[in-house]
């Protein structure tokens, strides 16, 4: 997957909200990997890979709510309300925005 985040790749918001993203990312691989950790009949590869892409999805999708337009918002509301498949939403949340949609 070419797309692997880290909490440290949260983009260049620094101060009190990228503190946070970063926490509840950091929150979000402890209890992914407590979990994984306890089935040990998953290759470890495999869940590091799997633990990497929904890192990355739960990071774009908190950069959305966080600091998105409010029309980003909409959209993404719409998208998830109106019964879209989970590879839909990804494929909603990994759409890459230009910076003035970004705050």
């Amino acid at each position: 997957m070419s797309d692997q985040f880290a909490t440290s790749d949260l983009g260049s918001k620094e101060g009190l909200a990228g503190d946070k993203l970063r926490e509840k990312a950091s929150l979000a691989a402890s209890s992914f990997r407590a979990t994984a950790a306890d089935n040990q009949t998953v290759p470890s590869d495999y869940i590091e890979t799997e633990f990497q892409h929904y890192n990355s999805l739960l990071i774009q999708l908190l950069n959305i709510i966080s600091h998105g337009e409010d029309e980003d918002m909409s959209r993404m509301i719409s998208v998830i309300r109106s019964g879209a498949s989970h590879r839909q939403i990804f494929d909603f949340i990994k759409q890459p925005r230009q910076p003035n949609e970004m705050k």
